[in-house]
């Protein structure tokens, strides 16, 4: 139960970074107002959008999982820093705590990326794990002179 528990948050979260992608892409000048009053490029946009949803996707479907959970942590922490940094202000204020609460489910990603859902897992599973022993020669090796 608690694989399938991991399996279904590390969607979930993916899913916030697919979406928020794909709203960047279809209404980009929302976005570019929040980056202007950030003082930040507005060709951030688009590039932005695209790390989003393919970080995401990625994620989602446990590809390089540690990589991407690692790489949308530190994007998560830039956009706290660089854009919802105005503690003065409540939406900011919640805006910035939402991405902490993404933060630290992107952490339990981290630690359970080595479930049974993840990527690698099936593919070990659906090849048949390979004993550790076979692995090195020099086990193989040492393991049939023993015999």
């Amino acid at each position: 139960m608690s694989s399938l528990s991991a399996l279904l948050g590390r969607v979930l979260i993916a899913a916030l970074f697919v979406f928020s992608g794909a709203a960047t892409l279809a209404n980009p000048a929302a976005y570019h107002a929040m980056l202007a009053a950030a003082g930040l490029p507005l060709g951030l946009a688009m590039p932005v959008a695209v790390f989003e949803i393919v970080a995401g996707l990625m994620l989602g479907l446990g590809l390089l999982t540690r990589m991407m959970v690692l790489l949308l942590s530190l994007f998560t922490v830039l956009a706290i820093v660089l854009i919802h940094n105005r503690w003065d202000d409540p939406v900011q204020m919640a805006m910035a705590l939402k991405n902490l609460a993404i933060l630290g489910g992107l952490l339990m990603v981290f630690a359970h990326s080595g479930m049974r859902w993840e990527y690698k897992a099936l593919r070990r599973e659906h090849l048949g794990a390979e004993p550790a022993l076979d692995r090195d020669p020099a086990n193989r090796e040492g393991g049939l002179k023993t015999a």
